[in-house]
């Protein structure tokens, strides 16, 4: 079995001493900088991811990509098993590599999720099963592969200015 990130690891620790609670700390990885909150329950995580990118000065347009329950119902009464998004925002090549992004969808079946792009920061935030450790891995490393693309299109915006 792989072994779980390690932002991952240290909810986990601090998951195991108590059936209910929340844990709020920061690091750093690479360019990035994460301030991560989680809230459990004895079933269900609520995990919110900021990420800013320490040597950029770009400033993100906002916008939010998130489930919408309405369109979903809608989509789900008419077409069968499918989920409605919302872009709601300024579109720019940040929120363009955003909605391209093979890790969007991923990302996106969690419970309540959303994608946000606001001043400085990429914010993920989702709900997962309490026991879930290996999606909560896996939120991580997703969220590595985005800001992975979102730093090519740092350094290619920052080129072509």
């Amino acid at each position: 079995m792989n072994s779980p990130h390690i932002f991952s690891q240290s909810i986990i620790n601090a998951k195991e001493t108590t059936q209910r609670g929340n844990l709020h700390f920061q690091q750093s990885k690479g360019k990035w900088s994460f301030d991560i909150y989680a809230v459990w329950n004895k079933r269900i995580n609520r995990l919110t991811i900021k990420a800013r990118n320490v040597d950029s000065v770009k400033h993100f347009p906002n916008c939010k990509l998130f489930r919408d329950p309405f369109l979903t119902l809608v989509s789900y009464t008419k077409y069968g098993r499918t989920e409605a998004y919302t872009f709601k925002g300024k579109k720019s090549i940040f929120s363009e590599t955003i909605l391209k992004s093979k890790t969007t969808v991923p990302l996106m079946e969690t419970k309540r999720p959303f994608i946000e792009l606001r001043d400085f920061f990429v914010i993920f935030s989702g709900t997962i099963r309490s026991k879930d450790h290996k999606s909560l891995s896996n939120i991580f490393v997703l969220i590595d592969f985005l800001l992975d693309e979102m730093d090519q299109v740092i350094a290619n915006n920052s080129t072509n200015h």
